[in-house]
């Protein structure tokens, strides 16, 4: 019987219901490690009366870890490049990513079993000038784990401010954290390129006026 293989906090009529195979009990053995080691407070007893909520037919096993990690995850399961007291850039733990998404209304709420795995992190930009967010991407190596930034942004995922986008590119390359390869500057254009084609990248200057104008007329 798949169920007998179940975590003994999962031994819950709601989850018994669920069970029909292996690969079901695996995963849900799977989310249960995974809150635990991003969840402080997550003891046996607090998971197993979080259970009492649920039915046979009544929120996913999915929506019941990820309410778990967007209400009480307050630990990244990777070391991060910056660390959570930084006077600049502020690590931003899963039970925040709500607020998050509310402040710059964007979907970080949705992000947040990308954090619980470790294969994003994201930091909120407090140091002057507008506000942003910049997301990175874990990378596996040889010598360990690596950082990329996958994208920086402002509310309502507008671009940021060149001079904060400078500031923050700086601050994780100090770090080692990585940046893509800028394929713009081959063209001979650089970041005017980037602005007509809507690419937003690390070294992002503003725009040259002649030759963004000159890109505006020919588009």
């Amino acid at each position: 019987m798949a169920a007998a293989h179940l975590d003994p906090v999962l031994l819950h009529p709601a989850m018994l219901a669920r069970m029909s195979d292996i690969e079901r009990v695996t995963t849900a053995n799977a989310a249960v490690a995974v809150i635990r080691s991003v969840v402080p407070d997550a003891t046996d007893e607090a998971l197993r009366q979080s259970l009492d909520g649920l039915s046979a037919t009544g929120p996913s096993l999915g929506e019941w870890a990820r309410g778990w990690l967007r209400r009480r995850m307050s630990r990244v399961p990777v070391e991060p490049p910056i660390p959570a007291n930084d006077p600049e850039l502020r690590l931003i733990q899963g039970r925040e990513m709500a607020d998050l998404g509310r402040r710059f209304q964007n979907c970080a709420a949705d992000r947040v079993g990308y954090v619980a795995l470790g294969s994003r992190l994201y930091y909120e930009w407090i140091g002057f000038g507008e506000p942003a967010v910049a997301e990175l991407r874990s990378l596996s190596g040889s010598n360990g784990i690596y950082f990329v930034i996958e994208d920086l942004k402002g509310t309502r995922n507008s671009e940021p401010d060149a001079e904060v986008a400078k500031a923050i590119c700086k601050r994780f390359s100090d770090a080692g954290v990585l940046t893509y390869r800028d394929e713009a500057k081959g063209h001979g254009f650089g970041s005017a390129l980037r602005h007509l084609l809507g690419v937003w990248e690390c070294e992002f200057i503003e725009p040259d006026a002649d030759i963004s104008n000159l890109l505006d007329e020919a588009a």
